[in-house]
């Protein structure tokens, strides 16, 4: 469950069968108790990890991949593209906690070459003569 998700709603998300044993592992290592998942710092090891703190991870991580700078928003974008190619958009606005489609569809980043290929997989009917209506 998400207990502080956007405009502070709760929600319940389901999670990939694989992130069981990523959490099982963390849980092992961090212990079985109440409180938040991830927690902050050395300066405020008690509380929840916020933005701040994420963000300097990720481009700590990034800078030794060298790879360019991310966010944590950017793995929800990629998710909500990926997600949208097979799946309902009312049901990846719903799990992603949006209320409009058109929130969700801002964050489809589907690249040029996708969408191409989804226009050339159309079937359209084939022309015998570009005249062939001039002989009617």
């Amino acid at each position: 469950q998400v207990n502080r998700g956007k405009g502070n709603n709760p929600r319940v998300v389901p999670l990939h069968p694989d992130a069981d044993a990523y959490l099982a592992t963390w849980v092992s290592q961090r212990g079985n108790h109440d409180g938040p998942m991830f927690i902050g710092t050395k300066k405020r090891p008690s509380e929840r990890m916020g933005d701040r703190s994420i963000g300097h991870i990720l481009k700590r991580l990034a800078d030794k991949a060298k790879i360019a700078p991310m966010s944590s928003h950017d793995f929800r974008r990629t998710a909500v593209t990926t997600l949208l190619r097979t799946t309902d958009p009312a049901v990846v606005a719903r799990l992603v906690g949006h209320k409009s489609l058109d929130t969700t569809f801002r964050y489809d980043k589907t690249p040029l070459n996708l969408q191409r290929n989804a226009v050339n997989s159309l079937a359209v009917p084939s022309i015998a003569s570009p005249n062939k209506a001039d002989e009617r």
